[in-house]
């Protein structure tokens, strides 16, 4: 399938992947997961705390919650960068290669539990759960890079 526009590139990621199966959904909403997880874990504690119910913006947040948004803080911070990245990545990539999008996805997936488990442990806690999630969406900008310069004038066909 050769998609000629934006709207052929989101019929391919959403509809049309036999490598993954019929309308399974594309890697970037799955990484999002992550985030709406951990805005999940802050309305919850919020709701749970008669001090943190009114809202962060009339009192000082607990200990519970500070962490809480402090982990929904790295969160969104460390699934922008996928989110974009899988989507730009995808269209310099040959036609039979997006299948490599989800073992990124699978890559940021195994490092972000440990980021909120480690977190009370301080920096050295959080450490290589931080570069389980950031080093590889680093390492996947430059391939994005790489594969753009080699596919100039290479004829290689792509989803673009």
């Amino acid at each position: 399938m050769r998609a000629d526009c934006r709207t052929g590139l989101t019929v391919h990621f959403f509809v049309d992947r036999p490598f993954l199966g019929p309308a399974h959904p594309s890697a970037p909403p799955e990484v999002a997961l992550w985030l709406v997880a951990a805005v999940g874990k802050v309305a919850n504690g919020r709701f749970a705390s008669p001090q943190d119910i009114v809202g962060s913006g009339f009192s000082t947040p607990t200990l519970a919650i500070a962490i809480a948004r402090a982990i929904l803080q790295n969160t969104h911070e460390q699934v922008m960068i996928p989110l974009i990245l899988h989507l730009v990545l995808a269209t310099p990539l040959p036609l039979h290669a997006p299948g490599r999008i989800p073992l990124l996805v699978l890559q940021f997936s195994v490092g972000r539990p440990p980021f909120g488990l480690g977190y009370r442990g301080g920096a050295s806690g959080r450490a290589l759960a931080f570069g389980a999630t950031f080093y590889p969406a680093t390492l996947g900008a430059l391939l994005t890079l790489v594969l753009l310069l080699l596919r100039r004038g290479s004829g290689i066909e792509t989803i673009s």
